[in-house]
């Protein structure tokens, strides 16, 4: 039987095929120099060429085969969309057909094109073909009407069971990461947002991160068992510490543990502290004695400081209030009988009671001024004396060397009289 030569027009599978000895078989087209084409003689998917019974040269069918399936097995062409071929191809060299193609590509749209040294052979796709794009450093499939990009426009089509990238998978993880940095960048021409989404189906559930050392739970960081944003440590992997709790329909953050600030804290809203002993301690780390070393300023809102409490203050360790408003400081207690109580070593030393009764050194005054032991007043010399209309009637004070002796004296709004006698000093 004539051999059958290789054509640029004939399909490839039947390239290289020669002396078929199948009974009824269309001879030779001296014309056109092509054979019919029997399709129950070709495999179904790649269309291999079969060895039939009673077919010399048995070896050219299977070298044919062969060439297919080198071809098509770990398929990857230099280039795809590629209209013209290129003018000095390597013997080997395949590139996928774009729309339009020329030349002796023209009618080929979309097929696989390979340069076997002088001749072009083309591969027909079939749907579910794959494709490593060289040019691209990137796959495509074939759909059954187009090549389209793998892991890109068509992701939401490919699905696995389990994933593992640049290792092997872990435990029973749906996906498994191996390397020092994973990054997540958004798509230029979309959107300049990202959002990495983990979604939980139940509020009772979990939807966290977690960070390990070795296989063990160190911290992590989500909705943990609730609908609250939780950030939680453990130092075993099983037992959890929350550090922080902050309520998903208020906003409110709450410590659940100890917290340490190394820096300055800027509170914008109230600051509430719950606890059996709520405390606050401010504590200077560096100075020890020295003015202003733990203090509480008290700012308008341009910044200004109008007030400020706490300890030291000239170059001293004394506990001060000092205020910069005209008006001083304000102490108050309203409602009831609750009184402004000054006291030293748990005893009262001043305490002024709603009614206006002042006690010094006693807890339960009866009178505006009742003093729980002796009164001393100021000692004058008679030729130095203050001014009477001055201190106002009424005022008292000693005077050690006047007429008559030492005497307690008092002001009658013009001049000072001895407390004994009534006469002018």
């Amino acid at each position: 039987m004539d051999q059958l030569r290789r054509s640029k027009t004939s399909p490839p599978f039947l390239h290289g095929l020669s002396c078929f000895l199948v009974p009824n078989t269309p001879k030779h087209n001296s014309s056109t120099g092509k054979r019919k084409q029997i399709m129950s003689n070709l495999t179904e998917h790649l269309q291999l060429p079969f060895l039939l019974p009673s077919q010399a040269q048995k070896h050219v069918t299977h070298n044919e085969a062969l060439e297919v399936l080198d071809r098509l097995t770990f398929l990857a062409v230099l280039a795809r969309e590629t209209v013209n071929p290129p003018a000095s191809p390597e013997s080997g060299n395949m590139w996928i057909a774009g729309t339009d193609a020329q030349q002796d590509w023209e009618g080929k749209d979309g097929q696989v094109a390979l340069f076997n040294g002088s001749d072009w052979v083309f591969q027909v796709p079939r749907a579910g073909w794959l494709a490593f794009v060289m040019a691209e450093m990137r796959f495509c499939y074939f759909d059954g009407a187009q090549w389209l990009d793998l892991g890109a426009d068509q992701t939401d089509n490919i699905e696995a069971l389990m994933v593992s990238l640049n290792g092997a998978q872990i435990g029973g993880s749906t996906l498994s990461v191996h390397g020092s940095e994973s990054r997540f960048v958004a798509k230029p021409g979309e959107s300049d947002d990202i959002r990495l989404m983990i979604e939980k189906t139940t509020e009772p559930a979990t939807a966290s991160l977690i960070f390990q050392t070795g296989a063990e739970g160190r911290a992590e960081i989500g909705l943990a068992g609730d609908d609250d944003m939780s950030v939680r440590v453990s130092s075993d992997g099983s037992s959890w510490i929350d550090a922080l709790r902050i309520d998903h329909a208020s906003g409110m953050a709450l410590f659940t543990a100890n917290a340490e600030i190394g820096g300055d804290l800027a509170v914008k809203g109230s600051f509430e502290m719950q606890s059996n002993f709520p405390n606050i301690v401010i504590t200077d780390s560096d100075s020890v004695g020295n003015a202003h070393t733990t203090s509480v300023s008290l700012r308008d809102a341009t910044g200004e400081e109008k007030a400020w409490f706490g300890l030291g203050s000239g170059s001293n360790s004394a506990f001060t209030f000092l205020s910069h408003y005209p008006d001083g400081f304000s102490f108050n207690a309203y409602g009831g009988n609750y009184p402004i109580d000054f006291l030293q070593n748990g005893a009262s030393r001043l305490r002024i009671h709603t009614n206006g009764y002042v006690g010094i050194d006693t807890a339960s005054p009866t009178a505006h001024l009742h003093v729980g032991g002796a009164v001393r007043l100021g000692s004058y010399a008679a030729a130095a004396l203050p001014s009477a209309s001055t201190f106002g009637a009424g005022s008292v004070i000693f005077v050690g060397d006047g007429a008559g002796g030492p005497a307690l004296v008092f002001s009658d709004g013009t001049g000072w009289r001895r407390a004994d006698t009534g006469n002018l000093i």
